[in-house]
């Protein structure tokens, strides 16, 4: 009887640990899709200049943080649209101009956000420039945008960044010359040479990295003279207006030119949601920095990425997750 009751005992044990097996070995996958946290990045189009950058953060997070899924998304459209698309959840996160977002949070300048600030939206760092490029035909009397004063200005700026607008006439304002004087001709990047060589406008005014692929329209283009800003309109401009930051064009960008050419950029920022979790938003911008040199291997576009410049040129306040990291590293905006 002793030995029934031994084996009976040993083969309900022998039954209960393959059902604990087997549930363990069935559970598993679900548990493990269950903790992964899918992180979607927005991007414009696979040809938009920022691209490369968005790959490369996503690949460094899915690479080093295990429980981390991250995949760039296509959200194409007007900017205005697509930072409404992250306020509204549709994605976590994009990447924006500094002065784009400073209008939308404050639902200034553009007629579309006007009374419809975006109050939720957050930023996680500045990560690339914008240099401002103010260009004349090499024939031209201007040296200076001063020279302008009292006269009406054709300004043409690429129809692929609109909001260049407003851009140059907040810059010749700082000049005190009224937006009344100022008319915006918009044509593609790439007609934007022509048009000043054929004095269809006076002066180009755009905002491009010059390390990216639209600045190679210029890096060659004869019969072009690009100007500077002083100190003083710097200083003024960058006190005025928070999301320009000082900055230079680095001499031998464009042909024949000898000098950097000092002025002011706008900072390539990371936007998303304020309701965002914090430990998260930590762990994604602690990750960034962790293996910057890795991003900066990867693509051209961010080699003046550096974390001491990070908190630069906002604009809008920084996700409480970014705020702790870049306060642990001795920075604040």
């Amino acid at each position: 009887m002793s030995k029934k009751i031994t084996f009976s005992i040993v083969g309900l044990v022998v039954i209960i640990l393959g059902v604990v097996a087997w549930n363990n070995l069935s559970t598993k996958p679900e548990d493990s899709f269950v903790e992964k946290k899918m992180i979607t990045f927005a991007e414009g189009a696979l040809t938009a200049p920022c691209y490369p950058i968005t790959k490369v953060i996503t690949d460094i997070w899915n690479k080093y943080l295990p429980n981390i899924v991250s995949t760039p998304e296509l959200d194409p459209g007007r900017l205005v649209d697509n930072l409404k698309n992250i306020e509204e959840g549709k994605f976590d996160f994009r990447w924006t101009m500094s002065s784009l977002a400073f209008y939308s949070y404050n639902g200034l300048k553009i007629e579309d956000l006007k009374g419809n600030p975006m109050k939720s939206l957050r930023t996680i760092g500045s990560f690339w420039n914008h240099e401002l490029h103010l260009i004349v035909s090499a024939d031209s009397l201007i040296n200076d945008i001063a020279d302008f004063k009292g006269q009406k200005v054709k300004v043409v700026v690429p129809s692929e960044k609109a909001w260049t607008a407003i851009t140059a006439k907040e810059l010749f304002g700082i000049y005190g010359i009224s937006p009344d004087l100022v008319e915006i001709i918009s044509v593609p990047l790439s007609e934007i040479a022509g048009s000043l060589k054929a004095k269809d406008a006076d002066i180009a005014v755009l905002a491009i990295s010059v390390k990216s692929m639209q600045s190679n329209i210029f890096k060659k283009a004869e019969g072009l003279r690009f100007l500077a800003l002083s100190q003083e309109i710097i200083k003024k401009t960058t006190e005025k207006l928070p999301y320009y930051v000082e900055g230079s064009i680095p001499k031998n960008t464009y042909l024949n030119q000898v000098n950097d050419i000092n002025g002011i950029v706008i900072k390539g920022i990371i936007v998303c949601r304020e309701d965002m979790d914090s430990d998260l938003v930590y762990t994604l911008t602690k990750t960034i920095f962790d293996h910057v040199d890795e991003i900066k291997e990867a693509t051209p576009l961010v080699e003046d990425m550096f974390l001491e410049t990070a908190v630069t040129g906002l604009a809008i306040p920084l996700h409480p997750g970014a705020a702790k990291y870049y306060a642990e590293m001795g920075l604040t905006p």
